[in-house]
Order: C-alpha cells, then structure tokens, then sequence
C-alpha cells in the first residue's frame, strides 16, 4: 500500500501537483503530513476520518472514547465544541447511577413524611444525581482521553488516522468524493504559494 503512494508521488515534482491529481483520501494524509507540519495534517485527517467514520449516534452505543480524539487532543484542536459528543456520552453514562442515587437518598435515606410530595422531590433528586454524575464521568472520560493523547507520537497518529481513513473509505465509498472536496481544499490552502 506505501509503495504504491511512494510511486505515486515520484511521479509529480510538487506536493502540489500530486495532491491535484489525488484520488484517495489516505493518500491525501500523507501529502498533507509531507508538506505541512504534523499537527496541522493531523488536524486535515480528522476532518477525513470524521467524514467518512460518521455514525450519527454512535457514541451512546458505544460509550468509551475512540482513538481519534486522543489525536484530536494530541492535535491540540479539541475543545467543547469539537467534542459535544463528549457531553451527550456523560448523560447517557450517568443517567443510571444518578438515578440510583436518587432512589437511594429518597427511600433508603430520607423519611416518607410527606408522601405526595415524593415524587416530585425523587424527581428533583433524579435531575441533580444526573448533573452530578455526568461532570464526574466528563472529568473521568477527559482524563482518559488525555493520558492517551500523551503516548502518542507521530508515526502512532498518522498510523491511527490512515487506518481510520481506510476503514471509511471501506465502509463507506461513496463519501470519498465529499472528502476529496472538501478535505482537499483545506490541506491546499495550507501548502505554500
């Protein structure tokens, strides 16, 4: 597979040239991770591998995070915009033990006085657990990510990101066009005049 792209290459005498006539978004990568410093190429190969993994609701399915937003904070480009998945993810892991905790506090630990007020306070106590939980589990879950992102190294992202552009691109063909576009147009701005 390298080969190919070492081959390919050898054929342009510009970064430039090979990327316009560039058909496969992996090969695209390592164009980028050949013209532009690794963090910025990273960050094109999320976009790619974004695009082409893009599962809707996949992260309440699977609720541990993946190896592409340990690059994502090794790029440095994560924030709470980029990972709003990140909250959605908490909520559905605390929504269980947050619960439970209300059930605990409500019938275990405080006396039934007021019946008719029960169920409103065991809602109010539901809300609250909830909340709590989820800042606990978005901590835990940042801290994870984070001790990834930090024993990574180059050749370990591009690895990850070429891997992941290639799993897409196999499982999903018919987007390779929308990231050719789009991923492309991005990593040309980058390349010098």
């Amino acid at each position: 597979m390298e080969d190919d792209f070492v081959s390919f290459r050898a054929g342009f005498p510009t970064v430039r040239a090979a990327l316009d006539a560039c058909k496969r978004p992996d090969w695209l990568l390592l164009l980028a991770w050949e013209a532009v410093d690794h963090k910025t190429a990273a960050d094109a190969g999320l976009s790619a591998a974004r695009i082409l993994n893009s599962d809707g609701l996949g992260w309440f399915v699977n609720p541990n995070p993946n190896a592409l937003e340990a690059v994502q904070v090794w790029a440095g480009t994560a924030d709470d915009t980029t990972q709003s998945h990140a909250t959605g993810r908490a909520i559905s892991l605390a929504a269980i033990p947050g619960v439970g905790l209300a059930y605990v506090v409500e019938y275990l630990i405080l006396p039934a006085a007021y019946p008719e007020r029960n169920l409103l306070r065991y809602a109010g106590f539901m809300v609250a657990f909830v909340v709590v939980c989820m800042f606990a589990i978005r901590a835990m879950l940042a801290a994870v990510v984070r001790r990834r992102a930090a024993r990574l190294d180059d050749q370990a992202v591009l690895d990850l990101l070429l891997a992941s552009i290639r799993s897409g691109v196999a499982r999903q063909p018919r987007l390779v066009d929308v990231v050719m576009n789009v991923v492309g147009r991005r990593v040309r701005a980058l390349l010098p005049a």
